[in-house]
């Protein structure tokens, strides 16, 4: 434990660096200060500790382990789509393909648990892990491990710290989405050659979360080039622009891109959003 790193990222590094600019910066706008400065991946939107848990007297990052396992396929995924963002044949099947749904939609379950904001949603949905580990399918008990006697321990014990980490960045994201092999209908909008996708430290973003658990309606910035849609509406075109204010009125605290003049118009365009 004592050489495990304690910089734990509630985004995730390989994903930050998929909105990195040609020359490789990145640029993060912090709401509360306005400033907006070049930063790597590495220096932002992370807290110490923050996977770190309690196994009687030692100390474990178990929960940073499963999720650099995970990580590695999100990286595989994206690194392909990167390659072939610009085959429009492979971005509209891919969205078709069972595989990539179904980590796709993990990526989103997990992104949108894994971050500090959801702690106290966390903390309401611990009362329910018993009965949505009992509606869940017999693929995502395998997953938790069979073991309905934990779940009922942690449900127990969920006002500890420990077990509210365990609940909320790896049981909840499994246990509430809608994981199962069913299609949904999920779109790939590419970004056009001038404007491109921002990101922030909140970036599923959604209006009525059983819409989101089930995959019917949210939005998530894949890339600086891709949005990934889940929507039961036939929509063909997105305005970036809305997209990006969207996004960056949501976020918590950090919105980032590669081009530091885009987030500066995005401040602007910020400020008087609100004003009005």
């Amino acid at each position: 434990m004592s050489n495990s790193p304690k910089k734990h990222h509630f985004i995730p590094v390989f994903y930050q660096k998929g909105f990195l600019s040609i020359d490789s910066e990145l640029f993060a706008f912090k709401k509360s200060r306005g400033g907006i400065k070049n930063w790597s991946p590495s220096q932002i939107m992370y807290e110490k500790n923050l996977h770190t848990i309690n196994l009687g007297d030692e100390k474990t990052v178990m929960i940073e382990e499963f999720y650099s396992q995970i990580e590695g396929l999100f990286n595989k995924y994206l690194l392909m789509i990167t390659e072939n963002v610009n085959n429009p044949n492979v971005i509209g099947e891919l969205t078709k393909d069972g595989d990539f749904q179904r980590l796709a939609k993990l990526m989103v379950a997990i992104q949108f648990w894994r971050t500090p904001c959801r702690t106290k949603l966390a903390q309401q949905y611990s009362g329910k892990l018993l009965g949505l580990y009992d509606r869940a399918d017999s693929e995502i008990q395998d997953m938790v491990g069979k073991d309905r006697k934990f779940i009922k321990f942690l449900c127990k014990r969920s006002h500890k710290d420990d077990s509210l980490k365990v609940i909320q960045f790896v049981l909840l994201p499994l246990l509430t989405f809608d994981l199962s092999q069913k299609v949904v209908k999920l779109k790939l909008f590419k970004a056009n050659t001038n404007k491109k996708f921002v990101t922030s430290d909140r970036p599923v973003l959604f209006d009525d979360i059983d819409e989101l658990f089930s995959l019917k309606s949210f939005l998530f910035p894949f890339s600086k080039d891709l949005l990934l849609v889940g929507t039961e509406k036939d929509i063909n075109t997105l305005d970036i622009d809305k997209v990006n204010l969207l996004i960056t009125s949501r976020a918590s605290e950090v919105v980032i891109s590669g081009e530091k003049q885009q987030l500066e118009d995005l401040k602007s365009l910020l400020s008087k959003h609100v004003a009005a």
